[in-house]
């Protein structure tokens, strides 16, 4: 095995160590930083800004809702996500087109040369994550009367996405600071890039 096959599979277990750990965190835990990991870390869009600025519009930015009286438990995903998805054809029927997701996502952001090389790996590993774990695809309700509840599958493979290009930034793209660093060590307890934001 080659130093540089050793070197990846060093990468895989990480991505894989940091996968298991996704979602598990205390949100106010998360959410009490004094750095944002958007100035940490510049991450490309992985979704063509138009699509973004469309959903954005199409649904008003609210956080995905969860009822208090079932301990904050999340009820649905985000629209938002789930109608960037749905856009790029990567989302229909509530299953999840990898093929469609590698697509979109290497347009958009796979001429990076910094990020560009972690696409594939990252994309195989958070679709692996989204489809095998039965919680993401549970029937999510509606806070909101008139349309279906969103799904939690598309903005878990977004910040799925997000979260292990931000843990794995190339050092070109990071902004070395004790904050930006604490905010790593973050996602090792489980938060996710969106709580981080």
């Amino acid at each position: 095995m080659t130093e540089t096959m050793l070197e990846k599979l060093y990468v895989l277990c990480f991505l894989i160590t940091a996968l298991v750990y996704l979602g598990t965190a205390d949100l106010s835990s998360c959410r009490n930083h004094t750095a944002r990991a958007r100035d940490c870390c510049k991450i490309p869009g992985i979704i063509k800004q138009p699509i973004v600025d469309a959903c954005d519009d199409k649904f008003p930015h609210t956080p995905p809702q969860s009822e208090p009286q079932r301990g904050g438990k999340k009820l649905e995903g985000s629209c938002v996500v789930q109608c960037m998805f749905e856009s790029i054809g990567a989302f229909k029927n509530n299953s999840l087109d990898m093929e469609d997701t590698r697509r979109h996502i290497l347009e958009t952001a796979g001429m990076d040369r910094d990020f560009g090389p972690l696409l594939n790996d990252t994309i195989d590993l958070c679709y692996k994550n989204v489809t095998e774990t039965p919680a993401f695809s549970v029937k999510p309700i509606s806070f909101e009367d008139g349309r279906p509840g969103c799904s939690f599958i598309p903005q878990e493979m977004n910040d799925c996405v997000k979260t292990l290009l931000f843990y794995y930034c190339p050092p070109a793209n990071w902004n070395q600071s004790n904050d930006c660093d604490d905010l790593k060590e973050k996602v090792d307890m489980g938060c996710s890039y969106s709580s981080l934001y």
